[in-house]
């Protein structure tokens, strides 16, 4: 049986926020777009934004920042770069639905909820509960990590000729 409890995290209480990151961060599915100090760019940006975690007991299963994004007319949507952060082994319907209810608590003028977590498995979870998968991927799902320890030139090399200038 699960015992979720849902934490705001405050911007003001170091412990929680340590916590928090310390979830994102050691959590295979995290990212840096789920960070603290992704909040903190948010903030510069004059956004909207608040950080949620779902605990089972003691334990954090769900972490996810949350981002107001304006759209036309005055409407807005919440945003969860790469998140929210979840195990698939933790995606229960009971929990989406609890984050989905808590989304709503968090912006309830926001018509939409745009997420893109970093699921190997259980994104068919996401689906049985109401969650509509996109063809358009933000930010994108494949990324490549570049040493930039050789020269341009060195690295334009390797590169298929075509493919710089794609």
């Amino acid at each position: 049986m699960n015992n979720f409890s849902v934490l705001f995290v405050p911007p003001n209480d170091s412990s929680l926020l340590k916590r928090y990151d310390e979830f994102v961060l050691t959590h295979p599915a995290g990212h840096l777009l789920q960070t603290n100090a992704w909040a903190d760019f948010q903030s510069v940006l004059g956004r909207t934004f608040t950080r949620l975690l779902i605990m089972n007991g003691e334990t954090p299963v769900l972490g996810a920042l949350l981002i107001e994004q304006a759209l036309p007319v005055g409407l807005k949507y919440v945003y969860a770069p790469c998140g929210p952060v979840v195990a698939p082994e933790h995606i229960t319907p009971e929990l989406l639905k609890l984050f989905e209810s808590e989304v709503r608590r968090f912006s309830p003028e926001a018509v939409f909820l745009h997420t893109d977590p970093r699921l190997t498995s259980g994104a068919e979870q996401f689906t049985q509960v109401g969650f509509l998968l996109s063809r358009f991927h933000t930010p994108p799902i494949h990324t490549r990590i570049l040493s930039l320890s050789p020269s341009a030139e060195e690295i334009l090399a390797q590169m298929k000729p075509k493919a710089r200038y794609n």
